[in-house]
């Protein structure tokens, strides 16, 4: 409980990052991480999903069996492909609405948004089979591929865990250097987060969550260690901070020291897993939650994608309203501040009515005993 308390934290921490960075450039921005490294809220999340999944499943495939798990995963990935689903759609109707009040169709092509009106057709195919991702709409159809796996890779990282991580890295290498991707249909790029890099962050998750879930140990206690992740982040920091800076071209594959996203490029995974480290060795969960007495935090993270898919669809609207209204600081704080508020809401009463589920029954008395009593 210690453990998944804390995942649930940082993963509500997250929530409220990604929100805050999906409408760009507003004043909040500059208290996410990514305005301070190389990686930002969406590396923490991918490798909280895979801690998670690991700590989740391994339970389920020690209890039931490989069956158990594979069907409780599809289950749980074709849950998240209807939240996409709905949540893509709900983007179409922002966007198509502005258009129609503003007489404006250029607004028909936000965040990608053009080819679902412009080759409604082909676009549709597209965004049914995960192909077509609107923009900031493109990380839980990332999570349905690694849930389609996890079957398989699951019981791998449990009894051949450093197999595993070789495998994933091999495979986050080849995918670089070759540029291999999926394909974004009907768009003639690739998707923005690439499964075939990504992958590996949630592997590293995965095999986390498993050692967890076996009671192993997980964080190196390295001083040495925990010292060059400090410094390293250290170094990241003035490096962000450094607006000027122009970015070297080496002698060597862009991956290793480039800072793509959609390739999960060398130095954005490192900063990722050395701000974990740092967290995990530090007793930085204990004062967040000093600080978040009310557990806000914690039940955004536990009800982690309902109040993803409302921060996204907020966030669209957001960006929109913005740039309809011209929005100023006041109103772009006001918006911001009001989609937590929103999510926050939502999270609240998700969690009132799980209480009221597992609340027990009130025993009825027996006949007898009621007319006595009364």
């Amino acid at each position: 409980m210690q453990r998944e308390w804390r995942i649930d934290l940082f993963r509500g921490l997250a929530l409220v990052m990604i929100f805050v960075n999906h409408i760009p450039d507003n004043p909040l921005t500059a208290f996410t991480t990514a305005a301070y490294g190389f990686s930002d809220a969406a590396e923490g999340f991918v490798l909280m999903a895979g801690i998670a999944a690991g700590l989740v499943f391994l339970k389920r495939l020690d209890a039931g069996g490989g069956v158990a798990v594979t069907a409780q995963a599809w289950r749980r990935a074709f849950d998240l492909y209807a939240a996409h689903l709905l949540t893509v759609l709900l983007a179409c109707a922002i966007v198509a609405h502005a258009a129609s009040a503003q007489g404006d169709p250029r607004l028909l092509g936000w965040v990608n948004l053009g080819p679902v009106f412009d080759d409604t057709a082909a676009a549709l195919v597209g965004v049914v089979l995960l192909g077509h991702q609107p923009g900031y709409l493109n990380i839980l159809p990332l999570y349905i591929v690694f849930l389609l796996l996890l079957p398989a890779l699951l019981p791998l990282a449990a009894a051949r865990p450093r197999a595993l991580l070789l495998a994933s890295g091999l495979v986050w290498a080849v995918a670089n250097h070759w540029n291999l991707n999926l394909p974004h249909y009907p768009n003639e790029d690739g998707w923005f987060f690439n499964p075939l890099a990504w992958q590996f962050l949630f592997v590293i998750g995965l095999v986390i969550g498993t050692r967890m879930a076996r009671g192993l140990p997980v964080v190196p206690r390295s001083n040495t260690l925990l010292a060059l992740a400090v410094g390293y982040l250290l170094v990241t920091l003035v490096i962000s901070l450094d607006e000027e800076l122009v970015w070297p071209v080496l002698p060597l594959p862009w991956f290793l020291y480039g800072l793509d996203k959609t390739w999960l490029t060398l130095p954005r995974l490192l900063h990722a897993l050395a701000l974990a480290l740092v967290l995990a060795r530090l007793p930085v969960a204990e004062a967040l939650a000093a600080l978040d007495r009310r557990g806000v935090l914690v039940m955004l993270g536990r009800n982690a994608l309902p109040v993803f898919c409302a921060g996204s669809v907020l966030a669209i609207g957001a960006q929109v309203a913005r740039f309809v209204w011209e929005a100023g600081v006041a109103l772009e704080m006001a918006l911001v501040l009001g989609g937590i508020a929103i999510q926050v809401a939502l999270a609240a009463t998700l969690a009132w009515m799980d209480r009221g589920r597992k609340a027990p029954a009130r025993p009825k008395l027996a006949e007898g005993a009621a007319t006595e009593g009364a």
